[in-house]
């Protein structure tokens, strides 16, 4: 795998707070995602939904954002997210204590479906 093809990303799995997901989708897409990508290290981000069609019931979360990072500084670009976070605007409309987060380094190369063009 070529240095350019290693990548790095931050995981994050959310729920809205309870009434709050329209809320929640505001803040997230138009004001968290900015302030942690201004965060040096952090390079990208985005966030998706959970499809109604799963291969596993049960899901407990409903959103996920990837955030891309340097690779070979995710613990530089994390400590500097943890001393910017205080001054994060954090609303209430996260559940914030049962959010999860996972920090994964690519281990092959891209592949591609034949199938697709």
């Amino acid at each position: 795998m070529t240095e350019s093809a290693q990548k790095s990303y931050v995981l994050v799995f959310t729920n809205p707070a309870e009434g709050k997901e329209e809320q929640f989708n505001e803040w997230y897409s138009n004001t968290h995602l900015g302030e942690v990508v201004a965060v040096q290290g952090f390079i990208s981000a985005l966030r998706f939904q959970l499809c109604s069609k799963q291969l596993a019931e049960n899901q407990p979360y409903k959103y996920l954002a990837i955030y891309e990072v340097e690779y070979g500084k995710e613990e530089e670009a994390l400590n500097k997210l943890q001393a910017a976070a205080a001054a994060f605007d954090m609303p209430d409309v996260a559940d914030l204590d049962n959010a999860h987060s996972m920090i994964v380094r690519s281990c092959s190369s891209l592949v591609f479906s034949p199938n697709h063009s």
